[in-house]
């Protein structure tokens, strides 16, 4: 069953990450702390990479979530997941990531090309998720 962001934040338990899929199925994961994002090699999820990371919530960054009630489907029950359509700019990721070190992690094109990885899409996606909802430095160090 897929929640809303804000309810998937508040059930989410202490100290587990989000696993993000994108549009073309790559994946990002966050720190245990809800502050930055990461993009993975994997294009897989599965239980060995959940565990891994420690992931206690999936954002699919799509709208809507349709096709991908077979990832929903087989994930453990007490991983939760949420849908949210990223609408961040390749423009505005570069601004951001130039003024925050929480962007670091993801290594974005400096151009506008149109193959940008789909691990990389995913976590410019989690990226902007955390900042709404999570509060980036501020949630990390009150």
């Amino acid at each position: 069953m897929l929640l809303s962001a804000s309810t998937l934040i508040n059930r989410l338990r202490p100290t587990k990450s989000l696993l993000a899929v994108g549009r073309h199925r790559g994946l990002a994961v966050s720190d245990p702390y809800l502050s930055c994002a990461m993009p993975l090699a994997s294009r897989l999820i599965s239980s060995d990479l959940l565990e891994e990371y420690g992931v206690g919530g999936i954002v699919f960054l799509v709208q809507p979530a349709k096709g991908y009630q077979d990832i929903v489907s087989r994930l453990p029950a007490d991983v939760l997941s949420t849908q949210w359509d990223a609408t961040l700019t390749r423009a505005q990721a570069r601004e951001y990531a130039q003024h925050d070190l929480l962007w670091d992690d993801i290594e974005l094109p400096t151009n506008d090309d149109l193959n940008i990885e789909p691990n990389i899409e995913a976590a410019i996606g989690l990226q902007q998720f955390l900042f709404t909802h999570c509060g980036g430095w501020s949630n990390t160090f009150g």
